[in-house]
């Protein structure tokens, strides 16, 4: 049976840390440092930003829609939450964002986390084992730049390898999802793509790229509770018919 994300769980931990910072540092600061925004630029933090925001209707959607819970139905939290992010100004302090994040936000926020645990929520990915694949990635990301391999072949496995890295890096706010999307994308490009495909069966590079997108799926897969569709993807991703 698959198991359903949890938004609630990811937002209350943000907010939370949030609420620790003292309201006069620089708001853009706060947010690099709260968020982890590995490249320091404004169109990264602004995406990061965005997508915290967006896990607020997340939390109603899967609440009374996928849960269909009568739990936890006040709308005190979700009401500060969108407070906060369209008041906010990231050239000015943190109080712009943090003043609007009171503890009774943080309190609901924690209570529907545990409701969505309760109903069989995914396993948190072990953060070690998610960094040990961006170190992989990044050392096979340097020998395809390096490489001789064919223009077509290197552009697509670097677009493959970016995905997955960017849904990595941003697995604390968007969770296990996209992560899981940039193995499937991999699979679809693969299905479709003869040069590549061949580079998976034959290829060195190709092959270290089809082991760690297959273990990536493997370790997805067991947190989403959908480890009967990793069996295929790293067929496909190792170059096994």
């Amino acid at each position: 049976m698959k198991k359903i994300d949890n938004p609630a769980a990811r937002l209350h931990q943000i907010l939370l840390e949030g609420s620790l910072q003292d309201n006069s540092l620089p708001c853009r600061d706060v947010w690099f440092d709260i968020l982890k925004v590995s490249e320091g630029t404004e169109i990264n933090l602004l995406r990061a930003v965005a997508d915290t925001a967006e896990l607020a209707d997340k939390i109603v959607y899967i609440r009374d829609d996928v849960l269909k819970t009568t739990r936890a139905k006040s709308a005190h939290w979700h009401k500060q939450v969108k407070r906060a992010f369209g008041t906010q100004n990231l050239k000015s302090d943190w109080g712009s964002f943090n003043k609007a994040i009171d503890s009774l936000v943080i309190s609901e926020l924690d209570m529907l986390a545990m409701i969505f645990e309760q109903s069989n929520s995914e396993e948190n990915l072990d953060e070690e084992i998610l960094a040990e694949f961006k170190d992989r990635i990044l050392i096979l990301r340097e020998e395809i730049i390096s490489s001789e391999l064919d223009k077509g072949v290197q552009y697509a496995l670097l677009a493959l390898l970016k995905k997955a890295l960017e849904a990595i890096e941003m697995y604390q706010i968007t969770g296990a999802g996209p992560i899981m999307e940039a193995v499937e994308a991999s699979i679809g490009k693969v299905m479709f793509d003869q040069n590549l495909q061949e580079e998976i069966k034959s290829g060195i590079i190709g092959k270290q790229f089809g082991s760690l997108m297959g273990g990536l799926a493997n370790f997805v897969t067991i947190a989403q509770g959908v480890k009967e569709l990793a069996g295929p993807a790293i067929t496909l991703l190792l170059g096994k018919s």
